[in-house]
């Protein structure tokens, strides 16, 4: 079995449906069942992006390094805090 193989069966597995029907699957039906089965919590996506770059303009003013860091760090902080829920 190729690693490919074993990543597309673990994923069924995990799913309970087959590559095919997840890809058929309506991001909104997905959703209502996630949600359903965390007892009706809603789904989030929280957005931790960083500016990070030459030029990063927020609005009216430019981005200090020091601000940069600081939302670079509590980005990987929510992505750590994250993985260690899964």
């Amino acid at each position: 079995m190729s690693l490919s193989e074993a990543v597309v069966r673990a994923i069924e597995s995990d799913m309970g449906k087959t590559i095919r029907e997840i890809q058929e699957q309506p991001l909104s039906e997905r959703r209502k069942e996630v949600e359903e089965s965390h007892g009706g919590r809603k789904m989030t996506f929280p957005v931790n992006f960083p500016f990070i770059g030459r030029g990063n303009v927020l609005r009216d003013k430019v981005l200090s390094h020091e601000v940069i860091d600081k939302q670079f760090n509590d980005a990987l902080r929510s992505i750590s805090r994250a993985l260690k829920g899964l």
